[in-house]
């Protein structure tokens, strides 16, 4: 939530959560700023299925504290053209080469439905 409601002028750094799921691009993943999530046309995507934990998961608290230091992002997020961003998302270049091609199918189809679920409010 912070990634999405907070504007860090150091970027956020990538979160300590396990081993994404499906496998990634770790350098294509560094464009996103913002990565696990993507915006599109001011639509936020989740971009991963989850994370494989190893052991503890990174605690919210040491985020939390950052952002009570930081501004509010300074434009708000569309509430309209869900499905046009999916595909705009999933037709870039970063996004296919984010993934492996035995992925990338799925994960088209998960940005897709999230866009779906997202305009039937």
């Amino acid at each position: 939530m912070c990634r999405l409601l907070f504007a860090n002028p150091n970027g956020w750094p990538a979160p300590r959560l396990g081993v994404p799921e499906p496998t990634i691009d770790e350098t294509v993943a560094k464009q996103w700023p913002l990565f696990p999530i993507a915006v599109s046309q001011r639509v936020p995507f989740l971009l991963l299925a989850g994370y494989r934990l190893g052991g503890r998961g990174e605690a919210a608290g040491p985020t939390l504290g950052v952002c009570e230091d930081l501004n509010l992002i300074g434009q708000d997020y569309s509430t309209s053209g869900y499905e046009d961003a999916a595909f705009a998302l999933v037709k870039s270049t970063r996004f296919r080469k984010l993934y492996r091609a035995a992925d990338r199918q799925d994960m088209e189809k998960m940005i897709i439905l999230q866009a779906k679920r997202g305009g039937n409010k």
